[in-house]
This record gives structure tokens, sequence and C-alpha cells, in this order.
């Protein structure tokens, strides 16, 4: 079981929920909201920003918590690109290329990631999403000092699409005849909102509603056409059967009817977080929480999509079949060349011990023949005294010269 707090950060305030997943089950335990206005986290506020942030997770008790952080669409930068059949490894750097043409900002100043799509032929597809490096990095320095462990920044379209993925798999939401069919979800909160429309897990368009666009029921209803007429202009082919409505809460159901009457399309409420039964701090107004229930699902469904500015999909080499063989080879000599030189060594060894030893031996022979030498010549020296007789003239000779005066003898 791991437990998560999802951030979104909205000029409405920062909305967070806690929850736990466990074998592809969320549980929502909290929803909680800061009303502070985190929409522009300038290099001016974010002191200011980062003090309430961590007196915000120290209330709740959610300190060193792994987080998951979602950026609004008005932040992002959305790009479809077509490119050739290629090899898995050359896609991300394939994208790239083709994405970062024709920006209006410098693409170093951007981090991007993105999914592919489904497309015809030979082509294949994908969805770059851009953000802005001074955005990351103001979420990142948000978060570190609030002592929290950031694991996934996520776009906020991305994030709804999979809520509503994870409450149509469970049983929360109930929509008919949706399986394949283009599904559009509208979210309102004080100052803002989103449309976004997927097929399944595809996120096929998405526009952020403007601040002026909730103050009124015409207001609403002018930016629920237009994200409406946005949409069949740049999908004309994938009609759009069915809109869900997640809602402030304070205007009851009859949002629901009304937007049905304008749109001419079948709209169904939804409350994400009632849906979800939270143990406690349940809100009123459930639509801005959308997001980050929609963070929490990215850890309960496997088939979520995996975008992460933190870990972008980056180049990798791809290693041939001659290049793996050649590395196998490489390694095979060298383990040969180690176990030779292991052997030379071990020989080499082996035969100075042998040196030595016949350095030893041999000189313990020299000595030994020495003393042996030294006993033959004394021996030799005993046996020729032995052999000669007394020579008697020789020893009256020298008695005449001790005695020479007869008188004295």
């Amino acid at each position: 079981m791991s437990r998560y707090l999802a951030l979104d950060f909205d000029s409405s305030g920062l909305y967070a929920c806690i929850g736990t997943v466990q074998r592809g089950s969320l549980k929502l335990e909290r929803a909680l909201h800061l009303p502070e206005n985190f929409a522009a986290i300038t290099p001016e506020r974010l002191g200011e920003l980062g003090l309430k942030l961590r007196a915000f997770v120290k209330d709740a008790g959610v300190e060193a918590m792994p987080t998951l952080v979602s950026v609004p669409r008005d932040r992002l930068i959305f790009k479809d690109v077509k490119h050739p059949k290629c090899q898995p490894t050359e896609e991300p750097a394939l994208v790239k290329f083709q994405a970062q043409r024709d920006l209006a900002v410098p693409p170093e100043s951007l981090v991007m990631d993105y999914v592919p799509v489904p497309a015809a032929g030979d082509e294949r597809g994908a969805v770059a999403v851009f953000v802005r490096k001074d955005s990351l990095e103001a979420i990142r320095t948000l978060c570190d000092g609030a002592g929290l462990k950031l694991q996934l920044v996520h776009p906020r379209p991305y994030a709804t699409a999979v809520a509503v993925q994870h409450a149509l798999k469970h049983g929360q939401l109930h929509l008919p005849d949706h399986t394949g069919q283009a599904v559009a979800t509208l979210s309102i909160w004080p100052g803002g909102g989103e449309f976004v429309v997927q097929r399944e897990a595809q996120v096929l368009f998405s526009r952020s509603l403007s601040q002026n666009g909730t103050v009124s029921e015409a207001a609403f209803l002018g930016e629920a056409k237009r994200s409406l007429a946005a949409y069949r202009m740049a999908n004309p082919k994938v009609e759009l059967n069915q809109l869900i409505l997640c809602e402030n809460g304070d205007a009851g159901p009859t949002w629901t009817a009304r937007l049905q009457q304008a749109l001419g399309l079948p709209v169904q409420p939804f409350d994400p977080v009632a849906a979800l039964k939270p143990s406690k701090n349940a809100p009123e107004a459930s639509a801005p929480y959308l997001a980050p229930l929609g963070l929490l699902a990215t850890r309960a469904l496997p088939t979520a999509t995996p975008l992460n500015f933190l870990t972008p999909r980056q180049p990798k080499n791809e290693t041939s079949t001659s290049t793996k063989w050649l590395a196998i080879a490489g390694f095979a000599y060298l383990m040969l060349a180690l176990i030779g030189m292991l052997g030379l060594y071990l020989l080499n060894d082996q035969l100075d011990g042998r040196r030595i030893a016949a350095a030893l031996a041999k000189d313990k022979l020299g000595k030994d023949f020495i003393t042996a030498q030294f006993d033959v010549n004394r021996r030799m020296s005993v046996t020729d005294f032995r052999g000669h007789g007394v020579n008697w003239l020789d020893v009256f000779y020298d008695l005449t010269e001790v005695m020479s005066s007869v008188d004295k003898m």
C-alpha cells in the first residue's frame, strides 16, 4: 500500500488530495484547499508561497510524502506531430525535432514529453507537450522547500482524462456506449475551468476556460459553445457524443439541464470526490479536485499515460546484434586474458619457490661437501702417517745434535 499527495495549483488556490493505492484500487482519505493564488509562481513570490505550502503540509501531516503535481492547460504548449516509421530508440529524438519546429518560444527554455497516438499508414503520430523550465523549477523548489518528495509533474488535461477513465472502469461514472467514443469533460470552479475531450486514454483536445466564463449563465454557456466549436474545428472526423459536467456545486443540478439544452448533447453530472467516498473533509465543490484525483489514479491504472516532465522520454542507443556479439567476444577475450595472466602469475610464483628451494639445497650441499672434504683430508693424513716406519738414523742424528759430547753421555 502506497500513500500519495496530489497537488493542483490554480488562481483560486491550492487543491490537494491525499490517497492510498493498493493493488490497483484507489482510496481517497482527504481533500484539502489552501486559498492562495498559486497560478503565477514568480521568483518574487516563490519564498512566500514556499512558506505557506510548508505550513499547509505540516498542518496536514503529510511531510516527506511522495507528491504528484498537475500543470494547468494554460501553462502548456501542445503540438500534434506526424513522423515516419522508425525504430523505438530513435522515436524520442525524431518527435522532439518535429515538435520544436515553428515554436513561438526558444526550445531551450522548454521541457518536452510526448505520448504516441495512432496514425494511418506508415506514418506515426504523437502529441508533444511542452512546459517552461522556469515553471518546472518553481514546482521543484516549492516541493523541496516543503519537504515533499516530488515524483510526477503531469499535464492537467491528461490527469482529467485518467480520472474519468478510472471512474468509468470502477463503475463510479455510468455512460452508455462510451467504448471507443469521444467523451468531453467540462470542469468549472471559481475563476476558471477546463474542457477536455478524450477517447479512452487518448486526449483529443483540451482548452482552458476564461476567468470570466463562469460569472454568469450567459458567459458560461458561451464558453461551453466556444469550446465545443473549437473541438469540432480541430477534430471534424471524430464526433462528440457525450459530455461530463463537474461543476462547482453551488448551482446544484441546474447547470446540467441548461447545458444539455444549449449544446444539444447528453450531459452527465459527475462528482469525483463523492464517488470515492473520502473518509473525512469532503469539500462542497469537487470540480477543482478532478485533476488531483486523476494524478492519484495514474498510480492505480497501469494503462495511464506515462507523461512526466521530471523524466521525459529520451533517445536510447540501440545495441545491434553484431555489436552485441562483438561485446560478448570482447568480454570473452578479456576473461581469457585475465585467466592467462592469473595462470602466469601462479606459475611464476611456483617457479620462484622452486628456485629458492634449489638455492637453499645447493648451499647446504656446498657446506656438506666442505665438511666431508675436511674429514677425508684428516683421515688421509692419519693413514699416511701410519704407513711410514721410524727412521732410526734420523733419530740418532737428532740425538747427536742434542748430546754432541761423549763425556756427557
